[in-house]
């Protein structure tokens, strides 16, 4: 079955897969791919990621080169592109692309990793390296192509724990850095300004929660349900039956923004089907 699923994704997107991945190697004035194999932001005026909160007309939160999401979900993306290729005999895409995911993991761990820290960094651009701690480093060891080792996962995912991790979700930024802002308040930059240094996204969950199951499967499923029912009383407090756009960073992370995100409603849904996953692998 898993092999006629392949061949019937492959004949059906490969072709709109392969494109992109070639038009990301071409490159353009805004993006392209370096020698190196990671993707290079050229754009220094622009918030081309999800943190893309402005304040008095600039970026928030500037990640101009190589933010680490972006080079992780390219890594995942080139590796997924090649296993579908190589079960379709699709023998011309395997030639050119075989030997990129070995450079771009080397490239990845030379860019973000450090032994010293134990965690990645979150932009690098060849001049200077971004060393805030950030759920982008959740989302870089939760992909399925991962160039992360197993004990450098649990390296994030146990910072993540410590430094991130709250009962609505991640923060933006940990509270020890000194550019969080842990309340949304103030005037209109102020509050855009704390959108992405140090407020709450529950829609970073569904990283965290497949991250920690893939670390610790069945006993962390505790741990991962109790995060989520939490979520029981929130959905009462504001929009009925539904989770805010975002949280307050600090205690007791009050609702903010959208009364109703519904990315956020998503990422909470597939959490708790990942658990029933789980769940059902006990039995």
């Amino acid at each position: 079955k898993q092999g006629c699923r392949s061949r019937e994704l492959w004949e059906m997107y490969g072709e709109a897969m392969k494109d992109i991945l070639e038009n990301y190697r071409a490159g353009n004035f805004l993006v392209g791919v370096l020698e190196n194999g990671l993707l290079f932001s050229a754009d220094q005026g622009e918030a081309h990621t999800w943190m893309n909160s402005y304040s008095n007309g600039r970026p928030v939160v500037p990640r101009y080169g190589m933010p680490l999401e972006l080079n992780a979900l390219w890594y995942n993306a080139v590796s997924f592109c090649l296993e579908m290729a190589s079960a379709n005999n699709d023998q011309e895409f395997l030639d050119g692309w075989k030997k990129m995911p070995e450079l771009i993991e080397e490239s990845f761990i030379q860019a973000y990793w450090s032994d010293e820290k134990g965690y990645l960094a979150d932009v690098f651009n060849g001049l200077y390296t971004d060393w805030s701690v950030r759920p982008n480093m959740v989302i870089a060891a939760a992909l399925d192509y991962s160039p992360l080792t197993i004990e450098q996962k649990k390296m994030v995912a146990d910072l993540a724990a410590h430094k991130l991790l709250t009962p609505r979700g991640l923060r933006s930024l940990t509270p020890d850095d000194p550019a969080y802002r842990g309340v949304m308040k103030g005037n209109a930059a102020q509050r855009e300004t704390a959108v992405h240094t140090g407020a709450v996204h529950p829609w970073l969950m569904q990283f965290y929660a497949d991250l920690y199951l893939k670390l610790h499967k069945r006993s962390g499923l505790s741990h991962i349900k109790t995060i989520l029912d939490g979520f029981s009383e929130e959905m009462t407090e504001h929009c009925l039956g539904t989770i805010s756009e975002m949280y307050d960073g600090d205690h007791p992370h009050r609702a903010k923004g959208a009364l109703s995100q519904a990315w956020n409603v998503a990422a909470l849904i597939w959490c708790n089907n990942l658990v029933e996953q789980y769940e059902k692998m006990q039995k």
